[in-house]
């Protein structure tokens, strides 16, 4: 009882009248950047039987997943902080799962941003070192070998969309094995 009181004492004291009313002021919804995976393409052997150059389904969606991670630690480092490519990871993850695809994080190593080229790296993985690549089509087209006719397509198919997403493809040593597109809204 004795802090009822207290509490009733306190409320009749505050204010000039003893009833004072707290205006609430409505809060204002903040908007934030909402992205996701909306197509996806990957191809293990972009250059049909040519030896050498056929790359495993998990390595390609760990290569994927660990540049995206690596992309985000960057761009907060560098306070340009978007959370486009963690998002972007988090979804190739669940797309590794429906592939059955375990992930593993792999070593990336002198990542580097060019807006006209996009993101280079070199990655470890299987005792071996990977220079890749993700960018625009049209840069990754410059500094790769001939996209496949599937790859094309998928790109064309693309571009056909109405609603803008950003595109982009992975080419690892010269050579175009994935293309992603990624929806931006704020909401």
């Amino acid at each position: 009882m004795g802090l009822f009181s207290f509490l009733r004492r306190k409320k009749k004291g505050s204010g000039a009248t003893g009833n004072s009313a707290i205006l609430a002021t409505p809060a204002i919804p903040v908007q934030q950047w909402h992205h996701t995976l909306s197509h996806f393409y990957l191809e293990t052997h972009p250059l049909g039987q040519t030896p050498a150059t056929d790359l495993e389904r998990q390595l390609l969606m760990n290569v994927l997943i660990s540049l995206c991670e690596a992309i985000s630690l960057h761009e907060n480092e560098a306070q340009e902080i978007t959370s486009a490519f963690f998002a972007l990871s988090n979804e190739l993850r669940v797309k590794a799962a429906e592939y059955e695809c375990s992930v593993e994080k792999l070593e990336v190593i002198a990542l580097t941003f060019d807006a006209s080229h996009g993101y280079a790296a070199r990655v470890s993985a299987n005792s071996r070192k990977y220079t890749v690549l993700l960018g625009e089509s049209s840069a990754v087209a410059r500094a790769s070998t001939p996209f496949n006719s599937d790859l094309q397509s998928f790109l064309k198919e693309l571009e056909s969309i109405e609603v803008k997403t950003s595109t982009y493809v992975l080419a690892i040593d010269g050579i175009a094995y994935a293309a992603l597109s990624l929806q931006s809204e704020l909401r």
